[in-house]
């Protein structure tokens, strides 16, 4: 049996992503975890962790000021977290109660 080149596992482990076609999902995950280095930490923590469906990420914000605020500067965010990732992939930021 003769061996083939090595390859790094973070190599085999992106052309397996890309296999699968979950290269979509993977970069909403990391949308998610990008949140709070958008926003602070501050207020990542008035909700619980954003949801992210179909490109649209949702965000329970319970304080109704804040969540006001937060919806006035959607686009300027929207656009802040896809520049943090290497394909943009949150198309709509929206805030729920």
């Amino acid at each position: 049996m003769e061996r083939k080149e090595y390859e790094q596992i973070g190599d085999v482990m992106r052309g397996f992503i890309r296999m699968a076609r979950m290269e979509e999902q993977m970069e909403e995950r990391q949308a998610v975890y990008l949140w709070p280095a958008v926003v602070g930490s501050e207020i990542a923590r008035q909700g619980p962790r954003p949801v992210v469906r179909a490109g649209v990420m949702y965000i329970s914000i319970p304080n109704a000021g804040l969540r006001n605020e937060l919806h006035l500067r959607r686009s300027r965010l929207c656009n802040m977290l896809n520049s943090m990732l290497e394909h943009p992939v949150i198309k709509e930021i929206k805030f729920v109660s």
